[in-house]
């Protein structure tokens, strides 16, 4: 299946261009590279693909993400089919960032969440009915979760079944009051325990990542949000002191969230 959206609206932080999955992947050849963010991943047989000089064969549970204008080319060994999404908007720069991505980053061991996003979510992305907001929502959805399959992955399997279960709620239950509490009772682990392995894992505490989560969803619910008055935005990601959430965005951002929201609606 395949769609194409040809009426895409370009102003908003992140946009689809188009989707597909279950798809018998022809030999392609790009050499002027794709005009958006490619994603590509194996959903069954085998694939390679070639980009910067290297060939990097692409098995069944994994992908790669391309930046628009990167020369590559990709074939398939018998019967390869695919999933893919491709995309842009404002918003992606700063969001592939945590990737640790030059021209294209290979993922080798995609998460179930992420292997199925493509298919779990195509009825609604291919839906023209659906407003531009919930397209960009699901896509930050998205690349979140490519962000938590790379530092998994980077940092190894030790430890996972005590670190993913944490991440899952923060992303779940991000608008929600959370304790350390909380977070300890999904891993059966105490407190400290949980937050040493953390802080291995991120640099951060628990608490400080869920932070940091809610001030991203906050500043993509600002630019798709035109609307919203800068409290309804602090109340949706999970901040209960108004002059705590614009104090806190000041510092994550260098801006109000005022002025951010006014600088991108121009």
């Amino acid at each position: 299946m395949r769609l194409v959206f040809t009426h895409m609206n370009q102003d908003y932080p992140l946009f689809c261009e188009s989707i597909g999955y279950e798809w018998r992947q022809e030999a392609i050849f790009r050499p002027q590279g794709y005009p958006f963010y490619h994603w590509l991943q194996t959903a069954s047989g085998e694939g390679t693909v070639t980009i910067g000089g290297t060939t990097y064969t692409l098995p069944a549970g994994a992908g790669i993400l391309i930046r628009p204008g990167v020369p590559h080319s990709y074939r398939g060994s018998g019967d390869w089919q695919t999933a893919y999404l491709t995309f842009g908007g404002a918003l992606v720069a700063n969001l592939v960032t945590p990737l640790g991505m030059g021209d294209y980053r290979v993922i080798t061991d995609l998460s179930q969440p992420t292997a199925r996003f493509v298919a779990a979510h195509y009825a609604t992305l291919a839906n023209s009915a659906v407003q531009d907001r919930v397209i960009a929502e699901l896509l930050f959805t998205f690349l979140l979760l490519l962000r938590q399959d790379v530092e998994i992955g980077a940092r190894g399997m030790a430890e996972i079944g005590i670190v993913t279960p944490v991440l899952q709620y923060l992303d779940a239950h991000s608008g929600e009051k959370i304790t350390n509490t909380q977070l300890a009772a999904k891993t059966g682990y105490t407190v400290q325990y949980l937050t040493s392995i953390f802080k291995r894992y991120y640099h951060q505490t628990p608490l400080q990542y869920l932070q940091e989560l809610r001030l991203r969803k906050a500043k993509s619910l600002l630019m798709t949000h035109p609307e919203w008055n800068v409290y309804e935005v602090a109340e949706q990601v999970g901040f209960t002191d108004n002059s705590q959430f614009i104090q806190a965005f000041k510092a994550y951002t260098g801006q109000t969230p005022k002025k951010f929201q006014q600088a991108r609606s121009r």
